[in-house]
């Protein structure tokens, strides 16, 4: 993905940015359904194989099922706080490493999000997640965010606070910082 070969740039109102920091949660944080772990967003997915008779060859039929969720969290750069506060977003990160694997997790994923009697030794699982003082780079479109109890943007002392949020052209992606 050329998008994170970018140099680091100004953050400019309106347009689209790559931004480096430390994600700080700002209210309460997920549960990751497979490991369990503390995420301000993660996505987890199960891929199910099924043997069917008179399938040609026996080749197994795959069934995916996944569930993404995110939070509002900020992100602490050298210079600024941005908030992020999105309800899908992309994850470019290196899925978790699920060992050793939590059957029950993985049975209580299943029974959620798949339909059927699933035995979970004929799937495969995987997890992506963001956890709170997790270094992060995140691609967005970036906002001026006007302080409500002044209605200023905080121009006066050469600081603007941002967000970062996604168009139907810009979705926001996450990856690892580098």
């Amino acid at each position: 993905m050329a998008w994170w070969s970018r140099a680091s740039k100004p953050i400019v109102d309106g347009e689209l940015a790559v931004v480096t920091g430390i994600v700080r949660a700002v209210g309460p944080v997920l549960e990751a359904p497979l490991s369990g772990r503390p995420a301000v967003a993660y996505t987890s997915v199960a891929r199910i194989g099924e043997r069917r008779i008179g399938m040609q060859y026996g080749i197994p039929l795959l069934t995916t099922v996944d569930d993404r969720r995110i939070v509002p969290f900020d992100l602490e750069t050298p210079e600024q706080t941005i908030q992020i506060d999105v309800t899908e977003v992309e994850l470019a990160i290196t899925p978790l490493p699920l060992v050793p694997r939590d059957l029950e997790r993985e049975r209580a994923f299943l029974i959620e999000h798949a339909s059927g009697d699933i035995d979970v030794r004929t799937a495969a699982f995987e997890e992506r997640c963001v956890e709170p003082g997790a270094r992060i780079e995140v691609r967005g479109l970036v906002i001026a965010v006007t302080d409500p109890t002044t209605g200023e943007h905080g121009f006066r002392d050469g600081s603007s606070r941002f967000r970062i949020i996604a168009s139907e052209k810009h979705p926001v992606r996450i990856r690892s910082a580098r």
